[in-house]
């Protein structure tokens, strides 16, 4: 017997003017920050983008010249480090320069290439490490 009945199911009533009305082609109202706004979050990105390269680099430069320091939780680390470098050093000067000028600067393609390379590298971030967490872990 079967839980949900024929009229439970709420695909039946959605007419065509009821999708059109969120249909991701038809243009958005832009949202814009404040000229303060604009400031503190280039200011923001840029000690990100100065401290992260500097502070990751030298994690990065530590961990993988010393072999004292090559174990499994620091090559957690290492993963981690290596993902926030490439973020703070390819991602974050993009957003720094679009604060600054107000709009983004790199057309459209562009943006689709930085948000596709920056959740990538975010995704990476957050997964690597629970992967070898669970590696270490579990086994």
């Amino acid at each position: 017997m079967s839980i949900l009945n024929r009229s439970d199911y709420v695909l039946d009533s959605i007419t065509p003017s009821d999708i059109s009305q969120y249909d991701s082609a038809a243009p958005a109202e832009k949202e814009d920050l404040s000229a303060f706004g604009y400031s503190v979050a280039a200011v923001c990105l840029f000690f990100i983008m100065v401290f992260g390269c500097f502070n990751n680099f030298v994690v990065i430069i530590v961990v993988a010249g010393t072999k004292k320091l090559r174990t499994p939780m620091n090559a957690i680390l290492l993963n981690l480090s290596v993902s926030d470098f490439l973020i703070s050093l390819l991602g974050t000067p993009f957003s720094f320069a679009s604060a600054i000028n107000r709009e983004w600067l790199f057309g459209p393609i562009m943006c689709e290439i930085y948000a596709f390379c920056m959740t990538l590298t975010g995704k990476c971030s957050m997964l690597l490490p629970q992967n070898s967490c669970s590696r270490i872990w579990c086994n």
